[in-house]
């Protein structure tokens, strides 16, 4: 099977899935990325790590073996294949606000007095500061512009 490979929002290459045995080959390949890329495979119920794609000539390349008992992590249908999660709307609602997406993940919110900024929270942020609002199932640390 065949699935997309989005770079920050932009399609950029492909992912081959193909069974070996007992044991399944992710094979990533895609164009040239400034930086360090994580690729994730993402489904409808939830998602899995593959690994960091390696420079490789002119292009990154990923190529990983999972075991069945590994697999059981894994969405059951993959849908594409990204260095984050890709939005299905461009907006998110929340008690009548209207919060939307940046393409740096972030979310923005105008309320007509005040400009507001989401930034998605992890664990060693929450420590730290900031008012931590949960916006569309993520953790969020909001911040007034």
């Amino acid at each position: 099977m065949e699935y997309p490979i989005f770079i920050d929002g932009a399609e950029r290459g492909r992912l081959r899935v193909t069974r070996e045995g007992i044991r399944t080959r992710f094979f990533a390949e895609c164009e040239k990325a400034q930086g360090i890329i994580r690729l994730w495979v993402f489904g409808k119920e939830k998602r899995a790590y593959l690994g960091v794609l390696c420079p490789e000539a002119d292009k990154l390349i990923l190529s990983k073996c999972f075991s069945r008992n590994e697999m059981r992590c894994f969405p059951s249908e993959i849908e594409y294949a990204s260095n984050e999660e890709i939005k299905k709307e461009n907006s998110i609602e929340e008690r009548n606000k209207k919060w939307v997406m940046s393409t740096k993940g972030c979310l923005i919110l105008n309320d007509g007095n005040q400009k507001y900024i989401a930034i998605p929270a992890d664990g060693k942020r929450l420590e730290k500061t900031g008012l931590v609002k949960r916006i569309d199932g993520r953790d969020y640390l909001v911040f007034r512009k």
